[in-house]
């Protein structure tokens, strides 16, 4: 513990004197003056960057997952809606999952013949196929 004391005959001037001998000894032991070591920063390892994903890769995920979770009718759909995005992927000269941009949803979107309430759910499809993928932009 350091205390203050008056040194000497000059009033005006206070040094610092350490009251207890042993406190200065802890602080280099420990770097902490409560005599607790302070804790060591946790170095992490280097994140390597994600592999590319095949667009027939992700299809094949996706649609084990949804053939899983899903009554064959609905899977049905699924199915549909991924050779018709197989199709655009091809037609656009794509192979990896990462090479969608905005505009190639908006013109996957305005390509499709569908009602308007059936694009809708296409579009949510695509999102979420898009998401599970790895490429989580959208």
């Amino acid at each position: 513990m350091l205390g203050v004391r008056r040194s000497g005959d000059d009033n005006s001037r206070k040094k610092v004197h350490n009251v207890r001998g042993d406190s200065s000894a802890v602080y280099e032991k420990t770097d902490s003056w409560n005599g607790k070591p302070t804790p060591q920063a946790i170095v992490l390892p280097a994140v390597s960057e994600p592999s590319r994903v095949t667009i027939a890769d992700a299809i094949k995920v996706y649609l084990a997952t949804r053939q899983a979770r899903v009554t064959y009718p609905t899977y049905r759909k699924h199915k549909t809606f991924a050779k018709q995005l197989q199709t655009f992927a091809d037609s656009v000269g794509y192979v990896m999952v990462d090479q969608f941009r905005s505009a190639d949803i908006d013109a996957f979107y305005t390509k499709s013949k569908l009602s308007p309430r059936s694009k809708a759910k296409m579009l949510e499809r695509l999102r979420g196929w898009l998401k599970r993928s790895g490429n989580v932009r959208y």
